[in-house]
């Protein structure tokens, strides 16, 4: 500072400060850039004390601080500039070490390679010595254009000597050439391990190859980039936090009309709603909120992609939409959730560096919402809980008075249906009663038919058998006495022979009498047989009548039959 600029800053206190004649504002090198002035300065150092939270002001020189304030600017991290941006440091010190000193052998021997490729580049020419005798040989390199002879005096000595071949002797640079070939190559590892160690690819600097598919040179880009992104990423944080300081800055000290005039907002559609910039401004007061906002990422300090841009509004478009079709069944089921929701898709749409513009409109949309619900519950009321239950249990009670009726209703038409269905069931059983009746009167009838028959045969037959058994009786009678008479005006009949006839009219007698016994005695158990097949059959019925029935129904529900339970 010069003495008027320290006086005016500092006060009488800097007429003590003393000053020296360097000009700090002279470029040595070039004085014509530099300033007409030439007044004596002092070099005054401004100190900021984290650990006291004061800065002081102090000359060199001057044994006194100039000045001594507490923290002006109230910031955050106390310091009115972010943390600096750094080289390449070490581990053991913060002092920048410059990207060269890393290849510094690398590049000099690429210096040494360079120089000696042009001393060779310059030596490798064609050059020779040819017989001064022949003069006229040294016009062909100087002179010498295309299609042209030239004359030599002493041909015939020359043709002696060899001719041309013998005349002239170029220089050999076949060694150089090789040499040269080697110095190359050498030069292309050097550069290439310059490369490697700067973290550089071929990608990055535009070169590529044919054969390399679209995935391997995106492949190189990354790798090649990632010992970039810590420098991308520093940058960034450096601007982030130059804007957070001047932020705060701008906050704190300025009035808030001042800020609205300088933000420019009441020129856009925003800007007419008081209820929006009253937010705005309490936002800005709101430090988490503030410095939130304020990002300056890498991207942003290179040029845009296109497609990386399409893409990173297709993936935000996608999220949000996600979100919403999530959000709105959990807002419509619990409206206070609304609140949060909005919070939540803030937070999300912030997140897209892409949908950041959408930021406004998605608040207007999630305000607009909050307000038709306050507007909801600021409808009237609906009647006392008291009076709705009391309209419920109206309800209910209505409800169930319906439904009784209804129940008896469908019990009358049940019962209906089921005297109906017994009245059918009743005739029913009836005419299965008297048609059984009728068969067992049939039957009874027919088997006091069959019986009187049977007796009938029987005495017809015993009748038939007595007679017979009567007229072989009086036939043996007869033959008996016929017999005996015989034997009697006979009594030279031997006995025996008369003996074994009698036994033969006998057993022949006998026989007969027990055929016709056998027949009576058949006849007996056919009519015993009949008689028990009979009474079988009048009890089938009976069991049959007097077993439990069941109604038989068609497809419309109307009784068709009855029929017996086995």
């Amino acid at each position: 500072m010069t003495k008027d600029e320290g006086i005016e800053r500092f006060g009488d206190v800097f007429k003590n400060v003393g000053l020296d004649s360097s000009n700090t504002d002279m470029d040595a090198k070039n004085p014509m850039t530099a300033r007409n002035t030439y007044d004596k300065k002092a070099k005054v150092f401004e100190i900021w004390n984290k650990r006291t939270g004061k800065v002081c002001w102090v000359a060199k020189g001057y044994p006194q601080a100039l000045d001594e304030r507490d923290d002006p600017l109230e910031l955050e991290e106390f310091f009115p500039c972010p943390r600096p941006l750094m080289a390449t440091t070490t581990t053991g010190t913060m002092i920048p070490v410059p990207d060269y000193a890393e290849y510094e052998d690398q590049a000099q021997e690429l210096d040494n390679l360079t120089q000696r490729i042009y001393l060779l580049t310059k030596a490798c020419k064609a050059v020779g010595v040819f017989n001064a005798e022949f003069k006229e040989l040294g016009r062909l390199f100087t002179e010498g254009v295309d299609n042209k002879l030239f004359p030599v005096t002493s041909w015939a000595a020359m043709s002696e000597k060899g001719g041309l071949k013998g005349a002239i002797d170029m220089l050999d640079t076949s060694t150089i050439i090789v040499t040269l070939r080697e110095l190359y190559s050498a030069r292309e590892q050097v550069k290439q391990a310059i490369y490697e160690i700067m973290g550089i690819s071929d990608i990055l600097r535009g070169a590529s190859k044919a054969q390399e598919t679209l995935g391997a040179q995106q492949l190189k880009a990354n790798f090649g980039s990632l010992r970039m992104r810590s420098s991308q990423g520093d940058v960034a944080r450096f601007a982030s936090d130059i804007f957070k300081l001047k932020a705060q800055v701008i906050c704190k000290f300025y009035p808030p009309e001042l800020i609205v005039q300088m933000s420019g907002v009441m020129d856009t559609p925003d800007g007419q709603d008081p209820q929006l910039l009253q937010a705005a401004v309490q936002m800005l007061s709101n430090s988490t909120i503030r410095d939130f906002h304020i990002a300056v990422e890498a991207d942003s300090l290179a040029q845009i992609d296109e497609q990386a841009e399409k893409q990173g509004a297709q993936e935000a478009i996608q999220a949000i939409g996600l979100f919403l079709r999530e959000a709105i069944p959990m807002i419509s089921a619990a409206p206070e959730t609304l609140p949060m929701a909005s919070e939540m898709l803030l937070f999300l749409v912030r997140r897209f560096r892409a949908g950041r513009g959408l930021e406004s409109a998605v608040e207007r949309a999630m305000k607009a919402l909050e307000e038709k619900a306050a507007m909801a519950k600021q409808q009237p009321a609906g009647p006392p809980p008291e009076m709705m239950q009391i309209q419920a249990d109206q309800q209910a009670e209505q409800m169930r008075m319906q439904a009784q009726a209804q129940t008896e209703q469908m019990k009358m038409q049940a019962q209906a249906q089921i005297e109906q269905g017994k009245a059918q069931l009743e005739m029913q059983i009836q005419q299965a009663k008297m048609q059984a009746e009728m068969q067992l009167a049939q039957m009874k009838a027919d088997f006091e038919t069959a019986k009187q028959n049977n007796e009938l045969q029987i005495k017809a037959r015993e009748m038939a058998g007595k007679e017979e058994y009567e007229r072989w009786k009086a036939e043996l009678d007869a033959a008996t006495k016929i017999m005996v008479a015989r034997i009697g005006s006979n009594p030279g009949i031997d006995l025996p022979v008369v003996e074994a006839a009698a036994a033969q009219i006998t057993n022949e007698l006998g026989g007969t009498i027990v055929q016709a016994m056998d027949k009576i005695t058949a006849l007996h158990d056919n009519m015993a047989n009949l008689h028990g097949e009979s009474m079988q059959n009048i009890g089938a019925a009976m069991q049959k009548l007097n077993a439990p029935k069941r109604v038989i129904r068609g497809p419309d529900g109307m009784v068709v039959g009855v029929e017996a339970v086995q």
